[in-house]
């Protein structure tokens, strides 16, 4: 039985503390070629927003300026699975029992001029991310899978719980609060061998405050409901489409705003293991605003990052090994954003050779 607990239940601590001297930081933005980047300056929002095809990085430089700190790391994580307790159920409790499994995990983080360590060393949360903290983060994730050994239908519960406090930066606009809480159903369903889908139920809540900046503020909800259905009727050969549809509302004063979007993306790859890879896919956004008294943007927080109308992007992606140790990769993306004044074009090119 003590065997069958450990298998069933397994837990996971991290737990670290150090006292020292820490460096006030600035962020400095380096531009970059497009495609090469991970941030874009919006001129509307008058701020960088993530991009995965941007053209500007960011580094989070030390400055000369320090304060003693403590800093805290500690971490959780539960893994627990009903079916290697009972290998043979009897009995719907323990049917049911067994068809559950999840993994829970806890993060806390924590840089403070707080004096009081007795608090700090034995969690006491309370003093967590008050006005001494410089930087904080507070992370809740649960996962809880019904029949996940089950390839035909299963279910997934998830929560995410995601609290960060900056306040380490030497310019006040970049120190802020963001509370990120995710809510989802998902549900993997086989409609015939050849044939997956995938339908999910996601319910979001984004805030942001930032004192310096109250134009910044945020307080997003929305819901959405995608879908993935993949089909492989041919063993090389493998066909995807994505849909997406959402509702979001910003419920801040100063920045009222609610809208809907419409997101589709088919895909078409080509697979020969160890040879050959050739992906084309093409995605079409719609985002339109239906309530927006102040005449304001689409903040990046919501609809996706996309901004109102339509944005289209397609990409081919190619990869050949020519001999065992020589790799060609090539690719090219296309974007024709809502909001930009023309059409993106980004392609590359490499041959990598080993010995």
């Amino acid at each position: 039985r003590h065997n069958r607990w450990n298998n069933a239940l397994r837990a996971s601590l991290r737990y670290r503390v150090s006292t020292d001297q820490t460096a006030l930081r600035e962020k400095v933005y380096v531009k970059v070629d497009p495609g090469r980047g991970n941030l874009r300056y919006d001129p509307d929002l008058k701020e960088y927003v993530p991009d995965p095809d941007g053209d500007y990085v960011l580094f989070v430089l030390s400055s000369g300026r320090f304060e003693p700190v403590t800093r805290l790391e500690a971490a959780l994580r539960l893994n627990y699975d009903g079916a290697l307790y009972w290998k043979r159920p009897v009995g719907w409790w323990q049917t049911l029992v067994s068809n559950l499994s999840g993994v829970s995990y806890l993060r806390a983080d924590e840089s403070t001029k707080d004096k009081d360590l007795a608090s700090i060393y034995l969690l006491n949360l309370s003093r967590f991310q008050g006005k001494q903290t410089l930087r904080g983060a507070l992370v809740y994730d649960q996962d809880v899978y019904i029949m996940k050994r089950n390839r035909s239908l299963n279910f997934r519960l998830q929560f995410r719980y995601r609290d960060d406090l900056f306040n380490q930066f030497l310019d006040a606009n970049d120190n802020e609060d963001r509370l990120n809480v995710e809510k989802a159903l998902r549900m993997d369903w086989r409609i015939i061998p050849a044939v997956k889908s995938r339908s999910e139920f996601r319910y979001r809540n984004v805030s942001r405050l930032n004192p310096s900046a109250p134009q910044r503020n945020r307080a997003i909800n929305g819901l959405a409901l995608s879908e993935n259905i993949t089909a492989r009727f041919f063993k090389q050969w493998e066909f995807r489409i994505d849909g997406e549809y959402g509702a979001e509302r910003n419920r801040n004063d100063e920045y009222p705003l609610r809208l809907w979007y419409a997101r589709i993306k088919p895909q078409l790859n080509f697979i020969r293991p160890g040879a050959t890879r050739l992906t084309l896919d093409y995605e079409y956004q719609t985002v339109r605003v239906t309530e927006n008294p102040l005449s304001l943007i689409v903040p990046f927080e919501m609809a996706r990052g996309r901004k109102e109308g339509v944005s289209q992007r397609w990409q081919i992606r190619f990869e050949y090994n020519i001999s065992r140790n020589i790799l060609m990769n090539f690719s090219y993306t296309g974007r024709d954003e809502a909001g930009f004044k023309r059409i993106i074009h980004t392609g590359q090119a490499e041959v990598r050779a080993y010995f």
